[in-house]
């Protein structure tokens, strides 16, 4: 399980211009909420991104890592919606950041500015509050889903099959299911984006 891991990656694919969104939050050049109550949040977790998952131990390992993931977004949620009054505005949200970002310098501190800005705006814990405080703000549904086994060439625009193939996936979106996605799959959105920024 550690390798799997370690090996993993979170982002957010929708909307595509959420990091330069997420800086102007930051920097107080806008506020929240900054992505608007009729688009599209989508959000990934890549597993395996650098090693192709072969053994059944790490795709049951995914399958778990995949669960509690699901299971605290779910809790953060409601830890949010309990405290809406006082958590889901902009000073608190950006304040939240602000610490996150002060531990990622900590921990970070021969980046130069930056590499660091890149690794703030691409860190999980902001991106993963992000999407939940969205969620919230606008009283959203919400759903993930994993593809259960490493994922197939024949599924795999051909220009991304060293970067997929025998990875797995999950996708989550800020709508209650795939029928209220405008896409012909559900990964289609996550292949157009990551086509655009290859």
């Amino acid at each position: 399980m550690l390798v799997v891991v370690t090996d993993s990656y979170m982002g957010i694919f929708l909307p595509s211009d959420l990091s330069t969104r997420l800086s102007d939050f930051i920097n107080k050049k806008r506020e929240f909420p900054f992505v608007e109550k009729d688009e599209i949040i989508g959000t990934y977790y890549l597993f395996g991104k650098n090693h192709k998952i072969t053994e059944s131990l790490d795709i049951l390992s995914v399958h778990s890592i995949a669960k509690k993931t699901m299971e605290r977004t779910l809790s953060n949620i409601k830890i949010f919606k309990s405290f809406q009054h006082t958590k889901i505005n902009s000073d608190f949200i950006r304040e939240g950041y602000i610490k996150r970002i002060l531990q990622i310098s900590i921990e970070n501190k021969e980046f130069n500015y930056q590499k660091m800005d890149i690794r703030i705006l691409r860190d999980p814990t902001i991106l993963s509050s992000c999407f939940e405080q969205h969620i919230v703000y606008y009283k959203q549904d919400y759903f993930f889903h994993l593809i259960k086994q490493p994922l197939e060439k024949s599924v795999i625009p051909s220009n991304l099959v060293d970067k997929l193939e025998g990875r797995m996936l999950m996708v989550g979106y800020n709508v209650s299911d795939d029928q209220k996605l405008q896409y012909a799959n559900i990964l289609e959105p996550f292949f157009e984006w990551l086509q655009k920024i290859d």
